[in-house]
């Protein structure tokens, strides 16, 4: 039994100090909660950082003029802040309007690609549906990191939408750099082939066994 301290039925001095002390020990001891912003920037920075990496690999392995990163700037900056905007949205506590505007964000960069091709009319040697292999091949990665983001939290759809749309968007990025041909070709074998893949991303995930239900 507890000695108590009077007749309030309060611990005496000596025993309270040591329960604090005890408690406050084990919270040091205890690994400190990292923050979902903190979360949220790595996984941002860990795909924006894979996206930069794979066109600097396309240019020095000749897939594209290192010209063309100039030439597509805007274009890529596009792409690269709906990746951003997706990745932290997932990472992030649920919201519908959050969410939201990664998908809107995604979908003006989906647009923004259709239109710069409007007007394009090369012709590539090789079969049209090797673009949506390469896309494929790169998008491992981003894929990876969504995935983790997505367990990080009870499974939603918009959710999973949001995430497998902003990892499809490093495929689009490779895609600007090596392939010049014209738009019915990119609504087929790149935006067509980004949305299938999210879709598949989609399903993919729906039986995701979660880290945390949390929303």
């Amino acid at each position: 039994m507890i000695p108590l301290d009077g007749d309030d039925g309060a611990l005496p001095a000596e025993l309270r100090q040591r329960v604090r002390d005890a408690a406050q020990a084990e919270l040091r001891r205890a690994p400190v909660a990292t923050p979902w912003q903190r979360q949220a920037a790595r996984a941002v920075a860990a795909v924006l950082a894979f996206s930069t990496l794979s066109l600097l690999v396309s240019v020095l392995a000749g897939i594209g003029p290192a010209a063309r990163l100039g030439e597509k700037a805007a274009l890529l900056a596009v792409l690269l802040a709906a990746q951003a905007v997706g990745m932290w949205s997932v990472a992030a506590p649920f919201s519908r309007r959050r969410l939201g505007a990664a998908v809107a964000s995604a979908v003006v960069a989906g647009v923004a690609v259709a239109v710069a091709r409007a007007g394009a009319s090369g012709v590539g040697s090789s079969p049209d549906w090797l673009c949506s292999v390469s896309h494929l091949a790169v998008d491992v990665v981003p894929a990876g990191v969504a995935l983790w983001l997505l367990r990080g939290g009870a499974w939603h759809p918009l959710r999973a939408v949001a995430a497998g749309l902003a990892a499809g968007t490093v495929g689009l990025l490779v895609g600007e750099i090596g392939c010049e041909r014209g738009v019915a070709h990119v609504l087929v074998y790149h935006l067509g082939f980004w949305l299938v893949a999210a879709a598949g991303f989609l399903l993919a995930t729906r039986r995701l066994r979660p880290r945390s239900f949390a929303p």
